[in-house]
């Protein structure tokens, strides 16, 4: 029987994995941004090749495995030790299969030597860290997402503090690499340890679950290809039809995005779970919470996407430098208009997973790998030749495939009233907008912190004056938590 579910652990559990998220991004910004100045445009831009190749390659390692591992030990923690076993041996035998597999692709396209050596240490890297995901997806079965947290911070620190004096001392693309994966073996050592607090007992693995974890995580699988392909295709064709300096300068634009875009991720992770049960139990208040959570992340989006593009100059200067990465402004000003989409599907996308439509718009997500496949053999040369540089065309195809994928998800959501109350969210986006467009172009002699924080003062000021933000957003939270009180009472007295 399943322990009582505790809402100040669920509370602290939210409120770590929100904290750590904190420490991990900035410190993620600080490593990329001494790779960049240190080894340059080149080797930072076969970083990002080959570790966007591995990772697609380590989704059929990992196998879904963190979904389905936690999963299992959730319904079954006396089976831990073995679900764990069965994991760990699964993956050490698909690894083997699936290096194989990624260097011989790489030697298929005739990519370097220096690409194949990034290639190994980045598969040596995401080896240990698929380890250490099946300890953390255990820990997340016995509900410990405070140790999850500390894990991820921990390997985070690790990373950093081995990764950049190798960098600033002159190690290369090879000893930067190799001091990732050792930070990683470090990280899988520390999750042993973390776990065996729990004393799970023999580790021992069981052909039973190795099929059981085998079907389960099949799903996940296509799911994950559909949003992993993608970017693959992206670098790889960036990578053959433009110069090595340009693959950087785009590798450079979408590293910073992860840091954009943290409201948006922070907000649908709080409120999936809700999302998916007012679904089935009160459509009516799903629609509101849906609707008026697309109106304040949308307010958001249009404030960092301006603030992205009015200021995509100093944000390449401080982390890259622009003597380096000078074109990369240029790959980030396009990618303004995918921040603003994605905060918009994010939201979206939840929605359709909540109403049970996900293979629908796995489909959609499809024909982004379509655009992307299309569209960058036409963009890619032409922004080569037009610009010196092609990753202007990868950025087009990106903001492209997003605006499919806004307009599929309004069209498996129009029966659900959520899209048209953010009409009323119009208004005050494009008077906030204009506000932060001219507190930006007045101050611009000034440094440009002045001009970031003043601007943004001046979006919210706007916003709030016109109503932008109101206590329909803090009723709505406050009813569904109160909902959450009462169901839970009533499943504890029954």
């Amino acid at each position: 029987m399943s322990p009582n579910v505790n809402p100040r652990n669920l509370l602290r559990n939210t409120l770590f994995l929100v904290l750590s998220q904190f420490v991990t991004m900035p410190m993620g910004v600080l490593v990329n941004a001494v790779l960049a100045r240190k080894l340059g445009a080149d080797d930072f831009g076969l970083i990002y090749l080959a570790s966007t190749m591995a990772g697609l390659g380590f989704l059929f390692v990992d196998w879904g495995q963190q979904a389905t591992v936690a999963a299992r030990v959730a319904l079954k923690r006396e089976e831990a030790a073995e679900t764990l076993a069965t994991s760990l041996a699964l993956k050490a035998l698909s690894v083997v299969v699936v290096s194989a597999a990624l260097i011989l692709c790489a030697w298929f396209l005739g990519y370097s030597r220096a690409l194949f050596v990034a290639l190994a240490l980045t598969i040596v890297q995401q080896a240990f860290m698929s380890l250490s995901a099946s300890y953390a997806a255990v820990m997340r079965g016995f509900e410990r997402l405070d140790w999850v947290s500390g894990l991820n911070m921990t390997s985070t620190l690790l990373s950093a503090a081995m990764v950049i004096p190798v960098a600033l001392l002159g190690g290369g693309l090879a000893g930067t690499l190799s001091a990732q994966a050792v930070a990683a073996l470090f990280g899988l050592v520390i999750a042993q340890l973390l776990l065996s607090r729990l004393s799970l007992g023999r580790l021992l693995p069981t052909a039973a679950t190795a099929r059981r974890l085998l079907q389960t995580g099949g799903g996940f699988v296509v799911f994950g290809l559909v949003l992993a392909v993608q970017p693959y295709v992206d670098a790889v064709i960036l990578s053959r039809l433009a110069p090595a300096e340009a693959v950087g300068w785009y590798a450079a634009a979408r590293r910073l995005l992860g840091t954009l875009i943290f409201p948006a991720t922070t907000i649908g992770f709080v409120l999936y779970p809700t999302v998916v049960r007012l679904f089935h139990e009160n459509r009516e208040r799903f629609q509101a919470l849906v609707g008026s959570t697309l109106r304040l992340v949308i307010l958001i989006g249009v404030c960092a996407s301006l603030g992205t593009y009015l200021f995509a100059g100093y944000a390449i200067q401080v982390v890259y430098s622009s003597k380096g990465f000078g074109p990369a402004v240029a790959d980030l000003q396009v990618l303004a208009v995918f921040v603003f989409l994605l905060y918009f599907t994010m939201i979206l996308g939840q929605a359709v997973a909540a109403s049970g439509k996900q293979l629908v718009w796995a489909g959609i997500q499809t024909l982004c790998i379509v655009v992307s496949a299309v569209g960058d053999p036409l963009l890619v040369p032409y922004c080569q030749r037009r610009f010196a540089n092609g990753g202007l065309g990868v950025c087009i195809s990106t903001v492209v495939s997003e605006i499919l994928m806004v307009a599929g998800a309004m069209i498996l959501l129009r029966g659900e009233n959520v899209i048209r109350p953010l009409v009323s969210a119009i208004v005050p986006a494009i008077a906030a907008g204009a506000a932060m467009i001219g507190v930006a172009t007045l101050l611009r002699p000034f440094h440009p912190l002045i001009g970031i924080v003043a601007s943004c003062l001046a979006y919210v000021a706007v916003v709030i004056a016109l109503g932008g933000v109101d206590r329909t957003h803090l009723a709505l939270i406050k009813d569904v938590v109160n909902m959450k009180s009462r169901k839970a009472q009533a499943t504890g007295s029954a």
